[in-house]
């Protein structure tokens, strides 16, 4: 199944739902979640971070910092990092499941953690200001996920 919009400066995109791809002028266009994958590939970023390591070690040396200490200053440094990472991921892991137990009724233990606790008390400030409902939830979920899919097929 095909379907053809016509966009605001009189182009035309065409989206196939057989094959996913879209198509202007005849031409396959790439779709915005294959864009937004390859400018954040985990290689691309792993080269950028590397890149910046590797100049900083380089100039330590040329500080005459001795090779032993920069190593040690290296793995320190990145140990730190996937810390706080893990850290992030799990702040945010966590007031996803507070939310998800608010939003269906369920007991709701306050966090002993600060950040969880003041990013769920936001998040519940957020929903009540708003006067969300759980249809409305599932509204812009499927909105999400569809622009994350896919861009350009929310256009057609």
């Amino acid at each position: 199944m095909t379907k053809t919009v016509k966009l605001e400066h009189g182009h035309t995109i065409t989206f196939d739902d057989n094959k996913h791809v879209y198509i202007h002028n005849d031409e396959y266009v790439v779709g915005m979640s294959t864009l937004l994958g390859k400018l954040a590939s985990p290689a691309l970023e792993a080269w950028k971070v590397n890149t910046q390591v590797n100049a900083i070690k380089q100039e330590m040396e040329k500080q005459g910092i001795a090779l032993d200490t920069i190593d040690k200053i290296i793995i320190n440094a990145r140990a730190n990092a996937r810390k706080a990472n893990d850290d992030i991921l799990s702040i945010g892991s966590i007031v996803h499941k507070l939310v998800e137990l608010w939003l269906k009724g369920e007991k709701v233990t306050k966090p002993d953690n600060p950040v969880v606790a003041n990013c769920f008390m936001e998040f519940q400030k957020f929903w009540n200001l708003l006067r969300f409902s759980l249809k409305d939830t599932w509204f812009w979920y499927d909105k999400v996920v569809n622009i994350q899919r896919s861009y350009a097929k929310n256009l057609v």
